[in-house]
């Protein structure tokens, strides 16, 4: 299980499948999702994804002003439905992303024009 989160959480940015996981951990797919589900309470998949939303996350955060959109982090992070990772991203952080984004830029002080 270890070394199956340490894989997904080094390969966060590039296309991971949990067939990956599972050949990390030297584990079949339905040993890996046991495991998963009783430690974390998820499957592969939704820790996959909720791993992918923290990226996201975290680089709205970090981002300067006008440096970034949304749609460049969900795409670089590997979120090609827009709508679906918005709605995943609310449920997962209880906001919009836009919304990161925009309170990232009042709490430095800057304000869009």
């Amino acid at each position: 299980m270890k070394t199956a989160e340490a894989h997904a959480v080094s390969k966060a940015g590039a296309s991971l499948y949990v067939t990956d996981l599972c050949k990390a951990a030297g584990v079949s797919e339905r040993t890996l999702e046991y495991a998963f589900k009783e430690v974390m309470g998820l499957t592969p998949v939704a820790y996959l994804v909720r791993l992918r939303l923290h990226r996201v996350r975290q680089a709205l955060l970090a981002a300067p002003l006008g440096s970034t959109t949304v749609s460049a982090q969900a795409l670089n992070w590997g979120f090609w439905h827009f709508g679906e990772f918005t709605r995943a991203y609310k449920e997962c952080f209880g906001e919009l992303p836009s919304d990161t984004l925009r309170r990232n830029s009042v709490a430095s002080g800057l304000l869009p024009l």
